[in-house]
């Protein structure tokens, strides 16, 4: 009987998608923790988005002032 070499068709060391998935499975995380940097606000009143970044003193909808202004 001839001595078989494990270096067939059938062998995972020499096939190049197996290696891709393997590297691709041993560097990807399984788990993280992420926080999110979308910040909503809303009106109390009626509950309709306020746009962020603006200094808005009432909303637009239902014309709730969310703040007084030193006028």
């Amino acid at each position: 009987m001839e001595n078989q070499n494990n270096n067939g068709p059938g062998n995972n060391a020499n096939n190049p998608l197996f290696n891709i998935l393997g590297n691709a499975l041993a560097s990807s995380q399984k788990y993280a923790t992420e926080s999110s940097g979308v910040e909503t606000r809303k009106c109390s009143n009626c509950g309709a988005a306020r746009p962020e970044g603006t200094d808005l003193s009432t909303c637009d909808y239902c014309g709730f002032e969310f703040f007084k202004t030193g006028e």
